[in-house]
């Protein structure tokens, strides 16, 4: 399978027909719009997924906003960050502005900058959440976007972190990372296992607030 046959399965999904209106809306309001992380890895394993997260290089919230009316759904919020949350009766949709972020210390918030669709790929969690398909609204699907050799880890069911500090950065991923490696039957390779058994150690997960470790958890 290449790169450019995702997209032309992704038009046969169930989530096909929403994915093309949110790009018609991106494209007219002058943005580009992607279908990234879950959503992407779980379509690669066969998985189907509620979980659909639209990463946008322009006004996120405006476009959430815009889609509410369009689609007669409800914006439940808008963050500072340039994120937002539209519900579609039982479909939830997460927005957020492309961006590049650093962590002025372990369990901070993160400072964000505007950054490119396949910029943004880079500071995400994993490997295999580091993936990405441009919606193209009546064009249909872009190819994916896989800088990080996310594809790889997929078909070796291997579970790798992206950066060495991530979990230094925002301990939030240690938790992610055993969920996601039991959820999915995925093994740690052996970096991110050391990486995280060190991050443990450094107990850096207490820097974070009760609300944020609360919603991981």
């Amino acid at each position: 399978m290449t790169a450019k046959d995702i997209g032309r399965l992704l038009e046969n999904c169930p989530s096909s027909s929403l994915l093309a209106q949110i790009g018609a809306q991106a494209r007219r309001s002058g943005s580009r719009a992607a279908v990234v992380g879950g959503f992407v890895r779980d379509f690669l394993l066969g998985t189907a997924s509620q979980d659909i997260d639209i990463v946008v290089e322009g006004n996120a919230v405006a476009l959430a906003r815009q889609l509410s009316g369009l689609l007669q759904g409800r914006l439940v919020k808008a963050s500072p960050f340039g994120t937002a949350l539209l519900a579609l009766g039982d479909q939830k949709i997460d927005f957020a502005a492309a961006r590049t972020e650093y962590y002025a210390h372990p369990g901070a918030l993160p400072v964000v900058t505007p950054a490119s669709i396949p910029q943004d790929l880079f500071r995400r969690d994993f490997t295999v959440n580091a993936l990405a398909v441009e919606l193209l609204g009546d064009d249909g699907f872009g190819p994916l976007l896989v800088p990080c050799g996310g594809v790889g880890d997929l078909g070796n069911r291997r579970l790798r972190i992206l950066h060495a500090g991530s979990f230094q950065d925002d301990p939030t991923r240690i938790f992610r990372a055993l969920r996601l490696a039991n959820r999915l039957k995925f093994t740690l390779d052996t970096a991110t296992e050391e990486l995280l058994r060190e991050a443990i150690k450094s107990q850096g997960w207490r820097n974070i607030s009760s609300a944020r470790l609360m919603r991981e958890l």
